[in-house]
């Protein structure tokens, strides 16, 4: 019988088994994030465009002040290209006519077309100037409409990032709902494993790292979003505190003081030190302890770490 309870103890410590253990912990994880990821749809996030909508209006004003200005600048630009046109011209009729008087002849005809071009020249110069102008009313409506949209979006997106940071507090919150249970449950079925001596330690212990890695995972998400400048600290330090809570738990249920010394009897080892024995031996050879210790029930003296005593079948753990 101890043979038997030994060698099953052998297997489950065995590399398949640990294998195993770790398909199984990739498997829980991918069930966790689909978990994680359909908790996330059940609170409604924040309708972007809703929050926005009161902006609509001016913003539409806003893109009509804006069109109307583009079309007063094109029209300005005309008028800047037209009276460049008229300049020109006016100056090459006035030198022409200036020319004919200098000569001592003045001809009408170039009299009354340096006219013309003095008058299309002036012309040219007020309509530049009221395009001008048009152009610059145009533009302080347009930078007025400008300024009301800004300041009814900066509302709005104040809004929208209350609504948000509430929406993934809440998201949170759900989450930690279901990971928190989980990762307490884990431990929990690992000492009660413990208590009743189950082969299945390992299942427990799959589960342990599977609840404690969704914990640091979903920690480190919202670490990321809510304190980026310290994100990698707080994750650092909540994951060592993580790691450590967790092996501190699996030594403590799963090698207590009588599961090591059953383990190392299993084994071959000495149940004080670890160190091979024989077991014919009495005491071991490295730190010198007895290896064999007197039953309550019969008195008679059998291997420390057995789980039975081999004279009455009395369990050790009823000493």
């Amino acid at each position: 019988m101890e043979s038997d309870f030994g060698n099953v103890h052998d297997k489950e410590l065995g590399r398949a088994e640990k294998v195993m253990a770790v398909f199984m912990v990739l498997f829980l994880l991918i069930g966790g994030m689909w978990i994680l990821a359909r908790l996330g749809d059940v609170i409604r996030r924040p309708d972007h465009d809703l929050v926005f909508a009161a902006a609509d209006p001016l913003r539409k004003m806003h893109d009509e002040a804006r069109s109307s200005e583009r079309y007063a600048q094109t029209v300005m630009r005309e008028r800047e290209n037209e009276l460049e046109q008229a300049r020109v011209e006016y100056e090459f009729r006035r030198e022409e006519y200036r020319v004919s008087v200098d000569e001592g002849f003045a001809d009408p005809a170039r009299e009354r077309l340096y006219l013309d071009a003095l008058r299309d020249f002036e012309l040219a110069a007020d309509e530049l100037e009221l395009a001008a102008r048009v152009h610059g009313e145009l533009a302080r409506e347009a930078e007025a409409e400008r300024a009301a949209l800004n300041e009814v979006q900066s509302e709005a997106q104040k809004v929208y990032q209350q609504e948000i940071d509430r929406y993934h507090l809440r998201v949170f919150l759900l989450r930690f709902a279901y990971v928190l249970p989980v990762f307490l449950g884990s431990f929990l079925l690992l000492r009660r494993f413990r208590e009743h001596g189950s082969r299945y330690l390992i299942i427990a212990t799959s589960l342990i790292a599977f609840s404690s890695l969704q914990m640091i995972g979903l920690m480190g998400q919202y670490t990321l979003h809510l304190f980026q400048d310290i994100s990698q600290l707080i994750i650092s330090v909540v994951g060592t505190v993580t790691m450590i809570a967790g092996i501190v738990s699996v030594k403590r249920y799963l090698f207590g003081s009588q599961g090591l010394m059953q383990h190392r009897f299993r084994r071959g080892q000495c149940s004080s030190c670890g160190f091979p024995v024989d077991r014919s031996s009495q005491y071991c050879a490295d730190c010198g302890s007895c290896l064999f210790h007197k039953c309550s029930t019969c008195n008679q003296m059998f291997p420390v770490g057995a789980v039975f005593c081999t004279a009455c079948g009395q369990s050790s753990e009823d000493e």
